[in-house]
């Protein structure tokens, strides 16, 4: 009779250890489950020197840069045209 007290209380007590311990652990590992992850860095700037006179000069002048069609100038050309249009509009 002794032994089946002992035994009931042993698993009681196991029972109730591993019970706490799973609650304690998912307590610890929570914040880092909840917390938002980072959003990715997104890098805007503009590389293409092209696109960014096109896109100043759409600005300047402004129209849509969609409605822009100057692909029969070349770099300097269009360089030259985009300065004026700003110099004139500022």
């Amino acid at each position: 009779m002794n032994n089946k007290i002992i035994l009931a209380g042993l698993l009681l007590m196991y029972g109730l250890g591993t019970v706490t311990a799973y609650f304690l652990a998912r307590i610890d590992i929570a914040p880092q489950a909840i917390a938002a992850p980072q959003p990715k860095q997104i890098d805007l700037k503009i590389e293409d020197k092209r696109a960014t006179l096109e896109t100043k000069y759409a600005l300047c002048a402004g129209v849509k840069p969609d409605a822009v069609d100057l692909k029969g100038f070349n770099d300097t050309q269009l360089n030259d045209l985009v300065f004026n249009i700003c110099s004139k509009n500022s």
